[in-house]
């Protein structure tokens, strides 16, 4: 883990593990999301972690299990936590239930699927609820429901799918479509609209309130990438499954609803990853065959540059540099008009340890605990339980059967008949 500061100059280098001391970071989950200048979040497995650069590791969030069983054949694409930054709600998925949580980690409402959906389908398939995507101004909550049918093998398909939208102010369905498959597609959540693009490439323009199809998209072969540009009508959609001379690459480019024409972005390669400027009016993307290309909304290429093996590319917050981190271990530091290098580090070198150093650094995170306001209280017993049950204290004898009894209720050791 490596703090720069704005020229690129290494302030603060040291190693990031998990509990265990493993190096897990990029290989399970490798998110970073910042806070401050101070204080950022680690993504380990299912664990945030918020690290301070001066005080070190403050609290993790810990995300519900999505409780499918057994395995599947397909990786789970939704969330099981989201975070409203304005009003400090949390949202929390889950198997059959949907929990919000108030800045201080009060419950304000629960959506259960095992009260809502009775058909012999939920019976069979109970379903975990996934979060899809919350509008900017926090009053509607998409998520997606399914449950698993186990085959000979123990390997289970999806079952019994369904996508519907909450309010978040009562936690009431505003609206459901039941069979639609939202796991390995898209969401694009606004205050008014919504946009899904399911399982088989076909995109839903919906109305946020109604669920009412307002307007067509044509499908696409894929969505590896699909960001809306703030202000326009038009998503940028990557293909990443294409083939050419040259190898795996992709089919990148930008579509509005409609039959408008497409606007195309010539990327070398396959899409690694992709940004747009803050003032959301350049593309900055790099490709596994070494580059990063910088586009405008016109999709005309502004400059192109090598950054060998590709990796993560940020810009600053106010636009004027952007950072690209390599799989090769190199970090470069571009200037955003013009593409000119202005800092390239090699960060392999920091790899080198001594056994001394090795040791010391393998539990260096410690028993880091979880942030109280992201954890779903217990739930309570059935008013029903609480009225009929006798409520007096009942003793329990020893929970041991004497071994006088158990010799009695034993078996006589008698040979086979064929012996």
């Amino acid at each position: 883990f490596f703090v720069l500061d704005s020229h690129g100059e290494i302030q603060k280098s040291q190693p990031i593990s998990n509990r265990c001391g493993n190096s897990v970071w990029w290989r399970n989950n490798g998110t970073i999301r910042p806070v401050s200048d101070a204080q950022l979040y680690f993504g380990l497995w299912n664990n945030e972690y918020l690290f301070d650069i001066n005080k070190g590791f403050i609290h993790r969030i810990s995300k519900p299990h999505h409780g499918l069983p057994g395995r599947i054949k397909v990786k789970p694409g939704g969330e099981m936590l989201l975070r409203d930054d304005t009003s400090g709600r949390v949202y929390l998925g889950g198997l059959q239930k949907i929990h919000a949580l108030d800045k201080e980690g009060a419950q304000i409402w629960m959506h259960d699927d095992a009260i809502l959906r009775t058909s012999t389908d939920d019976l069979l398939y109970r379903r975990s609820l996934f979060l899809r995507g919350l509008s900017p101004n926090g009053t509607r909550l998409l998520a997606t429901g399914f449950g698993i049918e186990q085959d000979v093998y123990g390997i289970g398909k999806m079952r019994n799918n369904s996508v519907f939208c909450i309010d978040t102010t009562s936690g009431k369905i505003l609206w459901e479509k039941n069979g639609l498959i939202l796991n390995e597609g898209k969401a694009i959540v606004s205050d008014n609209r919504i946009i899904i693009v399911d399982d088989d490439g076909n995109f839903h323009l919906l109305d946020a309130n109604t669920g009412r199809s307002v307007g067509k998209f044509r499908a696409v072969g894929g969505t590896d990438y699909l960001i809306p540009i703030p202000g326009s009508e038009y998503l940028i959609v990557v293909e990443n499954n294409q083939f050419d001379t040259g190898g795996p690459s992709c089919n990148a480019y930008m579509r509005a609803p409609g039959n408008r024409r497409d606007i195309a972005l010539d990327v070398a390669g396959r899409v690694i990853d992709l940004r747009l400027s803050p003032d959301s009016k350049a593309i900055a993307v790099t490709a596994d065959r070494g580059t990063t290309t910088l586009f405008n909304l016109k999709g005309e290429q502004v400059w192109n540059v090598r950054t060998p093996t590709g990796g993560p590319v940020r810009f600053s917050p106010n636009g004027e540099r952007i950072g690209v981190g390599t799989k090769a271990g190199q970090f470069f530091m571009l200037e955003a008009s013009t593409g000119k290098l202005l800092k390239k580090l090699d960060l392999n070198r920091f790899n080198l340890t001594t056994p001394r150093q090795y040791v010391e650094q393998m539990n260096n995170i410690g028993n880091v605990p979880i942030l109280a306001t992201t954890r779903a209280p217990e739930s309570k017993p059935e008013p029903s339980y609480l009225k009929t049950l006798n409520k007096e204290a009942i003793e329990f004898g020893e929970n041991l059967l004497p071994l006088a009894r158990l010799r009695k209720h034993m078996l006589k050791d008698v040979s086979a008949a064929d012996d």
